[in-house]
């Protein structure tokens, strides 16, 4: 388990880091972390954190899955949004406008529910600066997927759409 950063503009290897150091760095405030990268990732708009789903807070009331939130410039957890469980590719930064002048994280999934109960297939707007939940959209109604019976979500480079 390892994370790895390319240079875009040489193809090269900038820097790797096993998982496993980065949730060592994770503050006594946020409180233990196990950080994953499995269903989806980005980063934000302003291109300092990273945003990874399949993250958990063992011990924790809300164990199940969420989002890990790391600052690029020292790889610290500084941040988790959840419970979520984000769909497969279900991430994306969306570029600032005059609606949302800090951009956008837009994550396709489901807050968890108990078992026999129906979940809400979602895409939720996080606040590119803040990672504060700004709305939300339901995508399908209800569903016995996890996920919320969505997947994959492409941002528009000009961020007037996001596909899902």
């Amino acid at each position: 388990r390892e994370l790895v950063a390319l240079d875009a503009r040489t193809g090269r290897v900038a820097w790797r880091e096993a998982l496993a150091a980065v949730e060592q760095r994770t503050s006594a405030a946020l409180g233990p972390l196990i950080v994953s990268g499995n269903e989806a990732a980005a980063v934000t708009p302003d291109g300092t954190r990273l945003v990874l789903a399949g993250a958990a807070r063992p011990g924790a009331v809300d164990a199940s899955l969420g989002v890990a939130v790391l600052d690029l410039a020292t790889r610290a957890p500084v941040g988790y949004l959840g419970p979520l469980a984000v769909a497969t590719d279900g991430m994306a930064s969306v570029r600032p406008s005059a609606a949302f002048p800090a951009g956008l994280v837009v994550v396709a999934g489901a807050r968890p529910v108990p078992p026999g109960r129906s979940a809400v297939g979602r895409l939720f707007l996080f606040d590119g600066a803040t990672l504060a939940l700004r709305d939300s959209v339901t995508l399908v109604p209800a569903t016995t997927d996890r996920w919320g019976a969505v997947a994959r979500v492409v941002a528009a480079p000009d961020g007037r759409a996001v596909y899902v």
